[in-house]
Parts: structure tokens; sequence; C-alpha cells
């Protein structure tokens, strides 16, 4: 057959040709502020809402990270354990992550502890992205003696804090571990905000790091309004290229998130030292009055 313009594509007739007219009529290039996708979030009203987040905010939080100043790829073993899952912000910017970097991405249908230790000792992981549970696995889980995970050289903190004591512990079993970083963010702003510096001592005293490139961030008086100013615990707020641009079909959440000035409204209370060193101390909802005072 030579003609293939007369070829059949389904049973309504149609010929390719035909189809692909009708394609180039309703094509349409996709700009950097079209929606990308959207990710599920308890945001901060503690209900789950549909995150937009656009070409533009995912691609500037990957440029960001893919800087070399933070060393969260392997210069030599470019290979992720990308385990985390891709549904939940954390791992979906892993793994954006990764094929921006060039790196190999090990995948895992679903999370077994037994098998994730064996991938880290197949594939010599040296980054290793994780979340403080896995860190206690790694510390109770009794297989973890049975398999060589010294590769890894460095652990990449998310989702929540790690702590000091978890820190202590992990640092005291894994001599290997050189570094051990801790990220803060949000699905709002694209995943993270914030990382400690790769030999920061101030992991271990809570700090979730400083402001990464391209972000703006101040602290504010929750009921106020007030700027404050280092060592005063407020609100957090943030604003950048990677800000989401509001909840899908949920204008009134969207409006509690980001002011007209275009700040996100994290819910969460912290502070930043002098240094720059920003702490999280608790959310705005669990806060209590004493005496006329915002008690965390």
């Amino acid at each position: 057959m030579d003609d293939f313009s007369n070829l059949l594509l389904n049973e309504d007739g149609r010929s390719a040709e035909t189809v692909v007219r009708e394609l180039l009529v309703n094509f349409r290039f996709v700009t950097a502020n079209d929606l990308a996708m959207m990710m599920f979030s308890s945001g901060t009203t503690g209900y789950p809402k549909a995150v937009m987040l656009t070409h533009c905010n995912v691609s500037s939080v990957v440029q960001i990270l893919k800087c070399d100043a933070f060393q969260l790829i392997p210069e030599q073993n470019k290979v992720i354990l990308g385990y985390l899952p891709f549904y939940h912000i954390y791992g979906n910017v892993l793994f954006l992550l990764g094929i921006v970097s060039g790196c190999k991405i090990v995948t895992m249908e679903h999370f077994k502890f037994e098998i994730f230790l064996q991938l880290i000792e197949k594939f010599k992981i040296e980054n290793l992205f994780v979340v403080p549970p896995v860190l206690v696995m790694l510390l109770k889980h009794s297989n973890v003696d049975k398999h060589d995970i010294s590769s890894v050289k460095k652990i990449i903190v998310g989702a929540a804090p790690i702590g000091k004591d978890l820190f202590d512990e992990v640092t005291k079993k894994f001599t290997h571990i050189k570094s051990i970083v801790q990220g803060y963010g949000m699905t709002e702003v694209s995943g993270v905000s914030h990382i400690t510096e790769p030999f920061s001592v101030k992991v271990q005293k809570g700090s979730c790091g400083r402001l990464l490139p391209n972000y703006e961030c101040k602290i504010i008086d929750i009921e106020s309004g007030e700027e404050l100013a280092a060592g005063k615990s407020g609100e957090i707020c943030l604003r950048s290229p990677t800000c989401t641009i509001g909840y899908f079909g949920n204008s009134a959440a969207t409006q509690q998130l980001i002011d007209k000035n275009g700040w996100i409204h994290t819910g969460d209370i912290g502070y930043y030292d002098e240094d720059g060193d920003f702490f999280i101390q608790d959310r705005i909802k669990e806060m209590i009055k004493v005496k006329g005072f915002q008690v965390v």
C-alpha cells in the first residue's frame, strides 16, 4: 500500500490525513505559564487540595537544585534510587532532577525494605534521598547488616525534620556517611525552598537550612503581618518563580494561601538566625495563646 492517506485509523472511517489535519488545526504551543501538573496537598488548612504547578514552577526548582554548589547529584556514580512516590512532590522533583542531570534512575514498583537495601548495594548508591522513617528503618532493621551499603556518602532528608537524636544515631552507626543534608519546603513552592549546606553543623541543632537562590523569604507577625527581624518567631512566607498559581477549583483556599503581593503563607512558624539559617518550630494551627502571647 503506497497511499497512506487513505489508511483508516478507526471505525469512524477517518483517514490518517484527516486526523493529522485536525490535530494541526487544534495544535498550540505550550508556554512556561501553562499548567504542567497537579499535586495534592493538605496545604495550610488540613483538607486535600490540588496544587496547580506550571512548567515554569517545576523547571525553576529543578534548575536551582541542579546547581553544583548543593552537590545533590553524585559526581561519579550518577545513579538515583527513585523509591519515593512520584505522586508526592519530593519524589516527583527528585525524578525530574535525575532526568535533567543525566542520571540513571532505579525505580521500585512498591517500597520493600529488603529490595531497597539490595538496590543500594547493587547500584552503589552514593547520595540517598530519604524521609526520617526510612532512617529509623536503617537503624533498627536486622537485615541492614547483611548488605554492604558503604557506598552511601550523603543523606538528603526531606518531608520532615531529622531531629538531633536521629542525626546522632545515624552518624554513629554509619561512619561512611560524610554528610547529612536537611531540606524544607512544601508542594505549593514546588517542593523545596531551603536546604542546609553540605557540611553544616546546624543540622544537628534543628536547622532546615538557608534560602535557595531565586527565592524570597520573610518572617511575619501572625497578627499584625509586620516583618520580623532575625531571631524573632513568626509565620514563614515565600515568594519565587517556583510558587504555585493556586489550588484547582478552590479560590477561597487560594486567597488564604497567596496574598495580594504574591507571597505564599506557609502556615509554618519559624525564625532565622544572624547567619541566615532557618529553623521551623511549629504550625500556626497548633499554637495557643497564654496571657495574650502566642505560644508554640
